[in-house]
């Protein structure tokens, strides 16, 4: 979303964590997304476009560097663009070094493994990340293949909204690049009681399946949905 000051355009970039094309404005008969519906409707909405890795970190390296995932040498979650790339200007970083005003709240580079310098506010670089223990899988995997109301589920994605119209309000008349990333709906697929109840599962189409196809696919294809790569 962008909004011109003196003909330099204002950006807030809104990053959202596994989102797919299920949303009113695609035409998705069932899902209810009214304030994502007016945003396209205010927009531009693109009816053609892809995903250049079907995995967090090396996506995320690709939208912020402009590079592809086999340019940028990140291919898992665990790699940091700066070891690959260690010259690379990311998105916010272009802005920043012209006269923009640059913060981000929520996860933007994937796990913490920030470009530091790019940001004024937010951007911390926690560190490289490591391959999770047997033991630390397995227990991931048993905590997020759920479907359940869960009341505080998503409660970091309202401090990263509340944080988005505060810097909004404090800085909108001057040149900025805002980016608020929310976590949900990566899995699990837990929400406040209230958003289960906006739905009836009766009007909830299932994909079809077909088992014979399903039988050809490799393994890592058909996994539970608690995350179908997770290193």
């Amino acid at each position: 979303m962008t909004r011109a000051i003196n003909d330099q355009p204002n950006v807030l970039l809104i990053s959202i964590h596994d989102l797919n094309t299920h949303l009113g404005c695609f035409g998705n008969p069932v899902v209810q997304s009214p304030n994502l519906d007016r945003l396209a409707e205010r927009g531009r909405l693109f009816q053609n476009h892809v995903c250049n890795y079907p995995l967090c970190g090396p996506s995320r390296a690709s939208l912020l560097t402009g590079r592809r995932p086999d340019s940028t040498g990140v291919l898992d979650n665990l790699t940091w663009f700066r070891d690959t790339l260690p010259n690379a200007v990311t998105l916010p970083a272009h802005f920043k070094a012209h006269g923009y005003f640059t913060a981000r709240q929520g996860t933007v580079f994937h796990g913490g493994m920030d470009d530091e310098a790019a940001w004024d506010v937010g951007g911390n670089f926690i560190g490289h990340r490591q391959a999770r223990t047997p033991e630390e899988e397995k227990d991931r995997e048993a905590r997020h293949d759920r479907f359940e109301p869960e009341a505080d589920a998503g409660a970091h994605d309202v401090q990263a909204a509340d944080w988005a119209v505060e810097m909004l309000e404090q800085h909108h008349r001057r040149r900025f690049f805002i980016t608020a990333g929310f976590s949900k709906p990566h899995v699990p697929l837990t929400a406040p009681r209230r958003f289960f109840d906006l739905y009836d599962p009766a009007d909830i189409e299932l994909p079809p399946t077909d088992e014979a196809v399903e039988a050809r696919l490799p393994k890592p294809a058909t996994r539970p949905n608690y995350d179908i790569f997770i290193r």
